[in-house]
């Protein structure tokens, strides 16, 4: 794997976070997350904004880079995904946490964590702030942008910003929503295989609620070797 650009993924940190995926998936994720982040890279603006956040919250670069592969590997495994939506998917992802400066901007510092816990209301305002932001900028379609505005929306209505369900969230986003908490759990448990930390996220019944059903089987098929399928 070779993505690097604009230090919104690097190969050797994405690594670790996909152990168990065949490496000739990787390399079509690798190329795929690649020509979406040199479409980050040419925009003056993009770029900014991925700064910011890189800024704000160093720990979102990760966040970021393994999203934007996951969000391959699953939305390959659907059948109704063409190559179009999964590229926007790409973009969605390495976008997706774009608004949380802007969300942050009036709060004293903090990580992540700590924004999250101590100011939830702001953090739920984020996929708005980065709709907001992505308003104007004419090369990013209007599906990318739903994306981003619903990738916290969950299937059981309990999601933000605008606590939708399932008939209501487009489809696309139910993607970038399952793999959004799903490496979240990844990251919060670096020295657990990929394989392990799904198998407890799917064991967890309210957790697993949130998410499209396809999209979760399209999620643990990536770990079910072609032979036993």
């Amino acid at each position: 794997m070779s993505v690097n650009i604009l230090n919104i993924s690097n190969s050797e940190e994405v690594k670790p976070f996909l152990l168990g995926i065949s490496s000739n998936l990787l390399q079509e994720a690798s190329k795929r997350v690649e020509f979406n982040s040199f479409i980050v890279a040419r925009s003056t603006v993009l770029t900014a904004l991925v700064h910011n956040l890189s800024q704000a919250f160093p720990e979102r670069k990760s966040a970021t880079a393994v999203s934007a592969f996951y969000a391959f590997l699953v939305a390959k495994n659907l059948d109704w995904v063409n190559t179009q939506t999964i590229d926007q998917i790409i973009l969605a992802a390495l976008l997706q946490d774009i608004g949380l400066p802007k969300a942050r901007e009036k709060l004293p510092p903090a990580s992540f964590e700590q924004f999250v816990l101590q100011h939830p209301e702001a953090f739920r305002s984020h996929p708005k702030e980065g709709l907001l932001l992505l308003q104007n900028i004419e090369h990013i379609p209007e599906r990318v942008r739903q994306i981003i505005y619903q990738h916290h929306e969950y299937c059981n209505g309990l999601g933000f910003p605008n606590g939708i369900s399932a008939m209501r969230i487009y489809p696309p986003a139910k993607i970038l929503s399952l793999v959004s908490g799903f490496v979240d759990d990844v990251l919060q448990n670096p020295n657990e295989r990929p394989a392990n930390t799904l198998k407890k996220f799917v064991s967890d019944r309210e957790k697993v609620s949130r998410y499209d059903a396809d999209c979760v089987r399209a999620l643990i098929k990536l770990f079910i070797p072609e032979k036993s399928r």
